[in-house]
């Protein structure tokens, strides 16, 4: 008997419901579960597959019976059955030593303890008013990069310089996100419940390699993931579910776009605009376990990016931060990871923390607080962290060639403007950061919470020579222009010396700095404390050495401008419109002369005449409108000329009547009424004038009557009634008539 029993439970398999293994507890196995009973949800089971690896063969099967169900062409290559040798990182390492806690345990005191700096940031700007959240329409997400870009050197533009940028419009995200969503807590204070299905259990092949191709073709950090090991995971069932989810939900969101439908800043905080992948997402990230895993880091990364940009901007910021801890788990600052993958996967590594340290920068710029990167003296921040920029070009990335020889094509057009503007925006992150870090440490730094051997000293730089030590980096950032721009396209060449050249002229009037002190225990501080506001008055500024850059600027814009319309170019408009914003004030305080005019006029033309750089882009109307009223300022004002008989005076009707009559000195000679001859030069310069032959400027002049009164009674007593009066004309034609 007792063997018999033996035999019965070796020979049962144990099934867990999927609520339960999402949440890595232990199911009982009954239909319902006691857990999913107690909580009230629906109770799931779906059977083990196969243990181990499917053979190679199995795969081909699946495939091969993919295709025959189909019968028409799908959206996958034949590429997939050579490439199944190529294997993802799966090394596994932990956060935490405690394997046994989920994410939003272990991470649920440090995000506590995030809530105070938060509160503090938040109250100081909601008290100076209710925080600006702009409605910011995208129909095409290619522009985004650049947009990130501009976006930082604005900020930075507005901290330090007294010129400052008149059409940009500044919202403090930290300020929106918690109007957005009051609640200090990232993880685990639940919105919602986790949902009680599985969704990537409701698509079939078809509707996912769907989706997949959906996220190649329309979202904006699609370069993060290469489409081969995608393609390679889902079929091999190897691929980390919760990456996949995170490539559904943001290829279900951005779809709209292949309608011609526009996306919206922080649109999908809304649970309507949501969807089950986007929240089983986060519900996995949330319930997984502490381990650092390459998949999970990629689709923290994603998550956080899509959140922050377009769906929640808290979870988006916790989600990033989380991606941030993943990456030193995992050895990416120090260079450790790279001996363990392969040359894609290093490539992919890079982009992804690219994206975490724009990330960053944009933060930094908001809440004053930067980050301690290890420094040093002459190198970039890049250098001594030993992590190589993104690929400048889809050519140079070791990622694109892989999916190009295994059939995979990608819109080559949205694809290489992606890279480059992703690689442009990186450096120009890089080099802000080096501006950054001259600025003195604040007090209280919410980036480092730890004391470590790299953590700056508050109040150090010291202020001396901020301006100069400014130029210094500008300088470094022109050095790496003029040795990387050979292998640039030309938007790059063109994007990174605009940047160069609008912070240069921004520097040159960097406003004045003080003193501030290094103990403020509250959170709220920032590094541009230092900086003085509200000092544009009587603004003098250095013209002999800002006006050779605005020029050589307008100059580079015009052909530019003039390059794009003929080749196609993509063209970087919100790098312009600070350009064209920058110039036009330093023109306007310029002095007035020939070549000052001239480039009044190149921005005339760059701002009203070529309509190829603000199609569908509303920005430049403000500096339109300031460069119209400066235009009409400079032009003198016109005179109207006599609309009636009685606007003129006795002179002037006298001489139209000597013009018009050529016997008329005759009787004018007796009237009393004049003191002094008809001023024929009046009339002598005018293209009437100058076609008669009775009309000289040597008019004579020896008339010596005074007149007494100039009324009309004294005009009428004329020996004849001018109403009765017929001109008589030569014979041949009047010049003047003749020509009209």
């Amino acid at each position: 008997m007792s063997g018999s029993c033996a035999l019965v439970i070796s020979n049962k398999k144990k099934i867990s419901c999927l609520q339960c293994r999402a949440r890595k507890v232990k199911c009982d196995g009954q239909m319902p579960c006691h857990r999913c009973t107690k909580r009230d949800e629906s109770c799931v089971f779906q059977p083990h597959a196969k243990a181990g690896r499917p053979a190679n063969n199995a795969v081909m099967n699946r495939l091969v019976k993919f295709k025959q169900d189909k019968k028409q062409s799908v959206l996958f290559n034949d590429f997939i059955f050579e490439t199944l040798s190529y294997t993802i990182h799966t090394d596994t390492k932990f956060i935490s030593p405690n394997h046994s806690l989920t994410l939003g345990r272990m991470l649920d005191p440090y995000f506590q303890e995030m809530a105070m700096p938060l509160q503090q940031w938040a109250e100081r700007r909601m008290q100076q008013a209710i925080p600006f959240i702009p409605d910011i329409v995208m129909y095409d997400l290619t522009d985004l990069h650049t947009w990130s870009a501009m976006e930082i050197v604005n900020v930075m533009v507005q901290r330090i310089s007294r010129l400052g940028l008149k059409h940009f419009e500044y919202y403090d995200p930290i300020a929106a996100a918690v109007f957005l969503d009051l609640v200090f807590k990232f993880f685990g204070e639940k919105i919602r419940h986790p949902l009680s299905f599985n969704p990537l259990a409701t698509l079939d092949d078809d509707a996912a390699l769907r989706l997949i191709d959906t996220f190649f073709q329309v979202h904006p950090h699609s370069f993060l993931l290469n489409k081969t090991l995608v393609l390679q995971g889902y079929w091999l069932k190897t691929i980390e579910p919760m990456l996949l989810s995170a490539i559904f939900g943001t290829a279900v969101y951005f779809s709209r776009m292949l309608d011609n439908k526009p996306v919206r800043l922080w649109e999908a905080i809304d649970h309507d605009n949501r969807n089950p992948f986007l929240e089983y997402a986060h519900d996995l990230l949330q319930d997984s376990t502490t381990a650092a895993t390459f998949s999970k880091y990629q689709a923290t990364v994603i998550l956080g990016l899509f959140d922050a940009t377009f769906g929640s901007p808290k979870r988006g910021t916790g989600a990033l931060i989380l991606a941030g801890i993943l990456s030193k788990s995992l050895g990416i600052l120090d260079g450790a990871l790279d001996a363990e993958l392969t040359a894609v996967e290093s490539e992919l590594i890079r982009m992804s923390f690219w994206c975490i340290f724009s990330s960053t920068v944009r933060g930094s710029m908001d809440h004053g607080h930067m980050p301690s990167y290890r420094m040093s003296k002459s190198r970039m921040i890049r250098q001594a962290m030993g992590i190589a920029l993104p690929p400048s070009t889809p050519s140079r990335s070791v990622s694109y060639q892989f999916e190009l020889s295994n059939g995979c094509i990608r819109d080559q057009k949205n694809y290489d403007t992606l890279v480059e503007t992703f690689y442009c925006n990186t450096v120009v992150c890089s080099y802000t950061m080096k501006l950054l870090a001259e600025l003195p440490e604040v007090s209280r730094n919410i980036y480092n919470t730890e004391p470590s051997d790299v953590t700056r000293v508050p109040g150090l730089p010291h202020l001396d020579n901020l301006k100069e030590r400014f130029v210094l980096v500008l300088d470094e950032l022109a050095c790496f222009i003029a040795q990387h721009k050979s292998t640039w396209s030309r938007m790059q060449r063109f994007t990174m010396q605009t940047f160069h050249r609008l912070y240069s002229l921004h520097v040159h009037v960097m406003r004045p700095t003080r003193a501030i002190s290094s103990s403020d225990p509250s959170f709220s501080n920032s590094m541009f404390d230092v900086f003085v506001t509200n000092d544009d008055e009587g603004l003098v500024l250095d013209l002999e050495q800002m006006l050779p850059i605005v020029f050589d600027t307008l100059d580079d814009t015009l052909g530019f401008a003039a390059a794009s319309a003929e080749e196609q170019l993509y063209i970087p408009q919100g790098a312009l419109i600070s350009t064209l914003d920058t110039c036009l004030e330093i023109l306007m305080r310029a002095p007035v002369n020939a070549t000052q005019q001239h480039y009044i006029g190149v921005l005339d033309t760059l701002c009203t005449k070529t309509d190829h750089l603000w199609k569908e882009w509303s920005g430049i109307e403000s500096i339109q409108q300031r460069l119209k009223g400066y235009i009409e300022s400079q032009q003198p004002p016109l005179v109207e000329p006599p609309t009636s008989l009685t606007d003129f005076s006795l002179n002037d009707r006298m001489a139209m009547t000597a013009f018009f009559d050529p016997m008329a000195t005759t009787w004018i000679a007796e009237l009393d009424c004049l003191q002094a001859p008809v001023d024929m030069r009046l009339v002598s310069q005018s293209p009437i004038a100058s076609t008669s032959s009775y009309i000289t400027a040597e008019t004579p002049t020896d008339y010596d009557l005074i007149p007494q009164d100039t009324s009309c009674d004294s005009i009428v007593s004329l020996p004849f009634d001018l109403d009765s009066l017929t001109i008589s004309m030569p014979v041949d034609s009047h010049p003047t008539f003749s020509s009209l």
